[in-house]
């Protein structure tokens, strides 16, 4: 079996298994510092060469890749089946079988959203934690519902916090509900007219940003932040780190 076809079967077995590809930049002469990860893929920037770890203890070059200038070559040429290739423009490497393009993996850094931002700049704000105040006035005595000042649309469906306040005592979640923006009170809390409701949003900077597209479609486990984790590991440690502070809350 050949280096290529040993890759192919190696490629399929690990994107059964959803595995994650990464892709690293090294020196030649540093290769072989490089543990030995399955699924990794490793460009040696001084000779353009392609590593690809298929499994523990096994790790093959890719000699056959062709380098096209620009994404749009890509339209242009009559591609070969069961061949690589690095589009230098964009820094993503793709295999082409059966007439379909899949890139390989690539970095946040070389995919530039609708807005002219790269991902990796988007995702720098996910580690940020907005907060907001804001406060509604009973009317009546008795009121029990009322609409809800989110800061933004969609606000609970993004997965954010918010923390209601009457006086000095945060309200258990179990004494009331929220569907779309009104809360409701239940008939465990008493409220008399003129008395404050507060508010306090417990949100992440990248909820409030207006939705984008990336202009390349890439999957969330191909696309790799400058510190080596995948935008989809990124997101899922935000998440956990939003719950944890939801739980501490």
């Amino acid at each position: 079996m050949s280096p290529l076809e040993e890759f192919a079967r190696n490629h399929q077995q690990q994107a059964a298994q959803q595995k994650l590809l990464k892709m690293i930049d090294c020196l030649q002469a540093d290769l072989d510092d490089i543990p030995i990860v399955p699924g990794q893929w490793i460009l040696c920037t001084d000779t353009k060469e392609y590593y690809n770890d298929v499994d523990t203890g096994v790790r093959i070059k890719i000699s056959d890749t062709i380098q096209l200038d620009t994404e749009a070559d890509r339209s242009t040429i009559i591609p070969i089946n069961g061949k690589f290739y690095f589009v230098k423009a964009s820094g993503i490497l793709y295999s082409y079988n059966n007439n379909t393009w899949t890139p390989v993996g690539t970095k946040a850094a070389n995919i530039t959203t609708a807005d002219g931002s790269t991902v990796e700049a988007k995702l720098a704000t996910i580690s940020k934690i907005g907060r907001a105040v804001d406060y509604v006035t009973v009317q009546t005595d008795g009121q029990s519902q009322f609409t809800v000042p989110f800061p933004f649309a969609n606000y609970l469906a993004q997965g954010n916090f918010v923390e209601v306040i009457i006086g000095s005592v945060i309200v258990d979640e179990r004494r009331y509900s929220i569907s779309g923006n009104t809360i409701t009170f239940d008939d465990s809390i008493t409220l008399l007219a003129g008395r404050s409701i507060m508010f306090v949003f417990w949100y992440n900077d990248y909820s409030a940003v207006a939705n984008y597209t990336p202009a390349t479609q890439i999957s969330a486990s191909h696309v790799y932040l400058s510190n080596g984790q995948t935008v989809q590991q990124a997101i899922t440690a935000l998440i956990a780190a939003v719950n944890a502070n939801n739980s501490n809350s």
